[in-house]
């Protein structure tokens, strides 16, 4: 992919950061919000497989287990280097 954008020499480097996230209601919220055709969800894609209800029972025991609670929390990045052709 990177060769076909006429990058040459490039290197790719991962990060993976770590640490602990207090789960609000804010943040359960953004999960299971509908969401849209450009801004997928978490929600948006348990619909697929679940109705209305069983979506519902699943953000209620995601709410009884997170909310308010301090979880570890990953984030990964990816650093990509290369030349462009001149």
């Amino acid at each position: 992919m990177w060769s076909a954008a006429g990058l040459s020499d490039v290197e790719v480097e991962t990060e993976t950061l770590k640490a602990g996230r207090q789960l609000s209601t804010q943040h359960l919220g953004s999960w299971f919000n509908p969401g849209g055709e450009k801004h997928r969800t978490f929600a948006s894609f348990l619909l697929r497989h679940l109705n209305e209800a069983e979506l519902n029972q699943v953000r209620s025991h995601f709410e009884g287990f997170l909310l308010n609670k301090t979880v570890e929390w990953s984030t990964s990045y990816v650093y990509v280097r290369g030349l462009s052709p001149e």
